[in-house]
């Protein structure tokens, strides 16, 4: 769920019913598949799993995000991973200034604290440490499994 504002979804995706349309996707897919379920080695076998990419420049959307999931949904319903490894690609700095650095450990840490507070305890976070482009996988299927 990478925007709850249609601002920085109309900016940066030329999407501005983005979150409107997320929001309704999201909720046919907890309804598709209900709470989540892990297996015994921790692993997501169904469920949802809502990811949102923190974007410099961009906390107020990413409260919003963190808002609309507690809103949402009670604990043990979906799993919320909160990324903290934004990684500036080559070039974005000329078109959004704003994108031109990795997200700040002090956003990062504000935000992880917000996501606790707003009783979201399912779920995963990413260090800020964790960007880099050395951390961006190939996509080539590499250790997916099935449940």
């Amino acid at each position: 769920y990478k925007y709850a504002l249609p601002h920085p979804a109309a900016k940066y995706s030329r999407a501005p019913d983005y979150p409107e349309v997320a929001a309704a996707a999201i909720r046919e897919m907890y309804r598709q598949t209900g709470d989540f379920k892990m297996d015994g080695d921790g692993l997501l076998c169904s469920g949802v799993l809502i990811r949102h990419l923190i974007l410099p420049g961009n906390i107020e959307n990413s409260l919003r995000v963190i808002d609309w999931v507690a809103e949402e949904f009670l604990p043990g319903q979906v799993l919320f991973s909160l990324m903290s490894q934004y990684t500036p690609m080559t070039g974005v700095g000329e078109r959004f200034p704003e994108l031109s650095s990795a997200v700040d450990a002090a956003s990062a840490q504000m935000l992880y604290e917000y996501l606790l507070d707003a009783g979201i305890e399912d779920g995963y976070y990413q260090e800020p440490d964790a960007s880099g482009e050395d951390a961006i996988p190939d996509f080539d299927g590499t250790g997916l499994v099935s449940c």
